[in-house]
């Protein structure tokens, strides 16, 4: 365990500690609704952890590389820009998968173009964008969205 999961975890323990002393009652009613909440998550987690599993599966790194890594240069970057665009997946899912993509050779600047993209734009979701938003202003976030997404990526790339 590194040194950050050792403070956090302290933290926490401190906290429940300190609860307990203050109201015991509270904290267990604390305890109870967070042992609800972790268990309606758990099946969205088990399910990151199986997509994220098959996708990699599927993926030879040797791909990962070749599409994302170092060598596809700015046109990597469009690419992930794209597909994190078309993507429609909770950002829970993508950041593990991005995780992996830079294991398996992806460049910091495709990844981080991916997960901008993912969390910025909303091909799928503009229809009802326009229709709560309007047009212009939906066109205008996406574009805005788009063109941040593209400096993060070329900002990390350069970085590092």
């Amino acid at each position: 365990m590194n040194s950050t999961a050792i403070i956090i975890n302290g933290l926490a323990v401190a906290a429940l500690i300190w609860a307990l002393v203050g109201d015991r009652e509270k904290a267990r009613a604390g305890l109870r609704k967070g042992l609800q909440v972790m268990m309606g998550i758990a099946p969205v987690t088990l399910l990151v952890v199986a997509v994220v599993g098959i996708v990699l599966a599927f993926i030879p790194a040797e791909t990962v590389g070749l599409v994302l890594g170092e060598g596809a240069g700015f046109t990597g970057v469009l690419a992930a820009l794209g597909l994190g665009a078309l993507v429609h997946m909770p950002a829970l899912l993508g950041f593990p998968l991005a995780g992996k993509v830079l294991q398996n050779g992806g460049s910091p600047g495709p990844v981080a173009a991916f997960i901008t993209s993912l969390t910025m734009i909303g091909v799928f979701t503009i229809p009802m964008e326009i229709k709560i938003l309007g047009r212009r202003f939906t066109l205008a976030r996406n574009l805005v969205s788009a063109a941040l997404a593209l400096s993060i990526a070329v900002l990390m790339g350069v970085l590092v």
